[in-house]
């Protein structure tokens, strides 16, 4: 148990509410109303996030809060306060912290009321730079013990914070999760246009498209500072998949052959993460991941390649790097028919395999010091006959120079990702994210 003092509560920082109760007010720019003292019998439960943005799977959390019979009352510490897409942390990128402290508060409320019955609490927590450092922690941990009130229970799955509270005399509990879900995943699907209000709660989403939310997520995605030395495998690739006219297409299968294939390329596709390339080959695996997307639609991938059998502990530590949600179940050392026959067994109906048989014309533009790959590919979607024009190369001036130069500007981007998720929802329809 944490203890502290009811007149020590700073009821400014801290929002609390019934969700049926409209008796809120205004206190320093957060919502908030007076805090009453409570018995000692009162039982709280602490729930901790940045929720960038509050999304269906915090919100499955609190729900398994607000059925816990031993709990009286739910605190929510929303972490990393002060950062926001006005205040960049300087340890993360600027899409991680897109939501003010106020959005925040809003999103998580507007998501709470009418779907808990248990009272709860939302206190703003600052963070303390360097994370995690032995100095720091402390100052967090002591921050949330002065803001908040008295709690008895986290609910958390990560071991640094449940190690930390557990000295201190809290009892932890875990958070039962079906498959790895992030905010993460929310902002990067906004960022590319992609679907994404299936992933929080509609009000949620009404309060979001109302802060243009789309738009601000898309400049945070292109302000990210990209720097090749970090990334060994990086490349910048600009793709379309809009119907390229005959006289542009005669354009770049003129250019000089590097090769011409078919092939059948198997992807590990992931409806939920349109910023992964998963590419199952022969022998292993390569995996792409979006590390910036550009107003021009300039996109910069990260990429790696290993054989199978891998190790799993590096596996899976590499996909949660990416969020991308594979099986947890699997064994030592990882096959491909491993990985493919949980993946199918598995609880995500957003992760699945994906082969597509493709015609690609592969060409070089050389010239004036600029060298760029070119490809064309032509595969059979449901009987749909599909067109993609793609660029890669590993300085971004030599993309822009050959989008340029080949009148390729005219057409809409869009990555191979975003074209499957797209065409999986049109097949599927809305319903598909009914199984969220």
């Amino acid at each position: 148990m944490i203890k502290r003092k009811a007149s020590e509560i700073p009821v400014p920082f801290s929002l609390v509410g019934n969700p049926t109760s409209d008796q809120f007010s205004l206190t320093g720019g957060v919502k908030c109303v007076s805090v009453q003292r409570q018995e000692e019998r009162m039982k709280r439960a602490l729930y901790i996030g940045k929720f960038q943005p509050f999304h269906i799977g915090h919100l499955e959390i609190v729900k398994n809060m607000d059925r816990a019979p031993d709990i009286d009352e739910i605190v929510i510490a929303v972490g990393s306060s002060q950062w926001s897409w006005q205040n960049r942390d300087p340890e993360r990128f600027w899409l991680d912290n897109m939501f003010t402290i106020d959005e925040r508060v809003s999103i998580i409320e507007s998501s709470l009321r009418g779907r808990i019955k248990k009272k709860f609490y939302i206190v703003p927590i600052f963070d303390f730079l360097p994370k995690w450092d032995k100095n720091t922690t402390s100052k967090w941990f002591n921050g949330i013990r002065t803001r908040c009130p008295e709690f008895h229970v986290l609910y958390s799955n990560r071991r640094k914070a449940i190690k930390l509270f557990s000295e201190a005399g809290c009892e932890a509990r875990p958070n039962p999760l079906k498959y790895e879900f992030s905010a993460t995943i929310v902002r990067e699907k906004m960022a590319l246009g992609d679907t994404w209000q299936y992933l929080v709660a509609p009000e949620a989403a009404r309060i979001i498209e109302g802060l243009d939310g789309e738009k601000r997520a898309a400049e945070l995605f292109a302000k990210v500072d990209i720097h090749p030395e970090d990334y060994p495998g990086l490349a910048w690739e600009w793709r379309t998949f809009e119907r390229i006219s005959q006289q542009d297409l005669k354009r770049i299968l003129a250019l000089p052959v590097f090769r011409d294939e078919e092939i059948c390329d198997q992807y590990l596709f992931s409806l939920l993460r349109t910023s992964v390339n998963f590419k199952l080959r022969k022998g292993g695996f390569k995996i792409k991941k979006l590390m910036a997307r550009l107003d021009s639609g300039l996109e910069a991938w990260a990429s790696f390649a290993a054989d199978f059998p891998a190790e799993r502990d590096w596996f899976l530590g590499g996909c949660k790097d990416i969020k991308l949600p594979v099986p947890q179940d699997l064994p030592e050392m990882v096959t491909k028919g491993d990985l493919l026959a949980k993946v199918q067994a598995g609880p995500n109906p957003y992760l699945f395999p994906l082969s597509i048989s493709k015609k690609r014309f592969m060409r070089l533009f050389e010239e004036a010091g600029i060298r760029c790959g070119v490809d064309a590919s032509v595969f059979n979607m449901k009987g749909r006959e599909v067109v993609t024009v793609g660029l890669e190369a590993e300085d971004k001036k030599d993309v822009e120079a050959v989008l340029k130069m080949l009148g390729l500007e005219k057409y809409p981007a869009m990555n191979y990702m975003q074209f499957l998720e797209r065409f999986v929802c049109k097949e599927a329809g809305d319903d598909v994210w009914k199984r969220l």
